[in-house]
């Protein structure tokens, strides 16, 4: 019986880190289809010096801790995108977001801003381990923080 929990405890471990990896790699695939789309800029980073930038940035209005619990993001910008490109950037994103649980951003955005939040929480439901905010105006784009965020007020 304790070789089943043993088998059971690693296998849960396994398939959480799996499924994060895999919201990371379904992002950075998103990333790469888009690259060179006319009226995309798009960038995905999971280290070095990028990430360092971005980090700094979200330190300043979101706190230490939340920063430092970054370890990969990625931005998809396309507002100058032609229609149909914009289009299936939305689909891809939406098939990513469907299965993710929609979380209120509101108090943490500007008067002016519209834009949802998407997050996945961690097998013991104390931490987010993706973020995926999807901002409709001023601009479109989508924004994606992987990591481990704690998970207050979800």
């Amino acid at each position: 019986m304790k070789r089943f929990y043993v088998v059971m405890s690693l296998l849960v471990l396994f398939c959480t880190s799996v499924s994060a990896q895999s919201m990371q790699n379904r992002i950075a695939a998103i990333v790469a289809k888009y690259k060179d789309t006319k009226g995309v800029m798009s960038m995905a980073c999971d280290d070095g010096v990028k990430l360092n930038v971005v980090k700094s940035a979200l330190r300043r209005k979101f706190g230490e801790e939340f920063a430092n619990g970054i370890k990969t993001f990625a931005i998809i910008f396309y507002k100058d995108a032609a229609a149909d490109s914009a289009d299936k950037i939305v689909g891809d994103v939406g098939a990513i977001t469907q299965n993710l649980q929609k979380v209120d951003i509101a108090d943490r955005l500007k008067a002016t801003t519209k834009a949802s939040g998407y997050v996945l929480l961690s097998e013991d439901k104390q931490s987010i381990t993706d973020l995926i905010i999807v901002v409709d105006a001023p601009a479109p784009t989508v924004i994606y923080l992987g990591g481990r965020f704690k998970a207050e007020k979800i």
